[in-house]
């Protein structure tokens, strides 16, 4: 949506949406992560990259690979500046370090965008949604009911994937039950599976 916007608003020449993260930036020995990097910013040209968990760039030792990277993008940014759009992803905190790790990124990314964590109801939603994707049955609301009970206790800020964990749990608590049940049904969520959980 972000590039189709751009793209209508004529901020970009080109409708196209990369989407990359750390892997696909950084090469395994010397010289090629600028060679990776660079083929990825030039694929992007005139249009919108998009780099997911951009702070992993910046995680390692100042041997490691992913500063030249991110000088690589510097460069990129500084001689292409009115024909791409590169978005920087992640967790608030994290992309604050990110950018504190170089003043040239800090002054070439003016924009910054703070998007609020999910509600426990958002995060009821999507955790239905992939439950039922997997054709899985249950109870909504002792679902609803699990989702706070572990939300007090272990919200991580990482949104979705939380959701996406709490629902491997419940199938894990799950697939132990129905080690001991052989013949019930493998698509439904007991009560018992959720209650479980709670105590």
């Amino acid at each position: 949506m972000i590039g189709e916007i751009l793209f209508e608003k004529g901020v970009v020449s080109k409708e196209d949406f990369i989407e990359v993260s750390r892997s696909d930036l950084v090469g395994s020995y010397i010289g090629h992560t600028a060679i990776k990097t660079r083929e990825v910013l030039e694929s992007a040209l005139g249009g919108v990259l998009f780099i997911d968990e951009a702070y992993a760039l910046s995680t390692g030792s100042e041997k490691d690979f992913g500063i030249e990277a991110i000088n690589e993008i510097l460069t990129f940014m500084e001689n292409h500046r009115s024909n791409i759009v590169i978005i920087f992803a992640g967790y608030t905190k994290d992309m604050e370090k990110f950018l504190e790790m170089n003043d040239g990124l800090r002054s070439r990314v003016p924009n910054h965008f703070h998007f609020p964590d999910y509600s426990i109801e958002d995060l009821v939603k999507i955790g239905l949604i992939e439950l039922s994707q997997k054709k899985y049955s249950l109870n909504e609301e002792i679902y609803r009911k699990l989702i706070k009970h572990i939300y007090d206790q272990s919200y991580d800020h990482s949104n979705g994937r939380w959701a996406r964990n709490v629902n491997d749990l419940i199938t894990r608590k799950m697939a132990l039950r129905l080690s001991n049940q052989p013949d019930a049904p493998v698509d439904e969520i007991l009560d018992e599976d959720l209650i479980a959980l709670m105590n």
